[in-house]
């Protein structure tokens, strides 16, 4: 397979991105987790935080959908705590994007986070004004 040049004369946003004036937005979006063989899914509505680095899903949806972890990964949050979580690959949807991402096993089973390295791994910027993701350029 050959890669082929397309130019443009509006570029599209950087993915992981966001869209307007504050960069810190938050918005809510549906996010749809897969169980691996694709047969089982589950819908969480999440807020969109790009500030965030990695995703979470609470351990207990991940686990139940089969989702078994690969590595533990060490969180640095912003009030200067840090905590080590399991993280796993996942095959997740976005409204209008389906991809995977590396996603990590949240402790509470009320903390969802859609972050912004699931929205580069889907090619996708935050557009928290119309509340909606927009196609996202990849850098190499």
């Amino acid at each position: 397979m050959t890669a082929s040049k397309t130019y443009r004369t509006v570029p599209l946003p950087p993915a992981g991105s966001v869209i307007g004036d504050d960069p810190a937005a938050v918005f809510e979006s549906m996010l749809t987790v897969y169980s691996p063989d694709g047969a089982r899914c589950r819908e969480i509505v999440a807020p969109v935080d790009t500030r965030s680095y990695r995703s979470i899903i609470p351990a207990e949806i991940l686990r139940e959908l089969g989702i078994e972890p690969v590595i533990e990964s060490r969180f640095n949050y912003r009030d200067g705590s840090i905590l080590k979580l399991p993280v796993a690959p996942a095959r997740v949807a976005l409204p209008g994007k389906a991809g995977h991402s590396i996603v990590a096993f949240g402790n509470d089973p009320q903390q969802t986070v859609i972050g912004g390295l699931t929205l580069v791994e889907l090619a996708l910027a935050a557009d928290p004004k119309n509340k909606r993701f927009v196609p996202g350029e990849l850098t190499l």
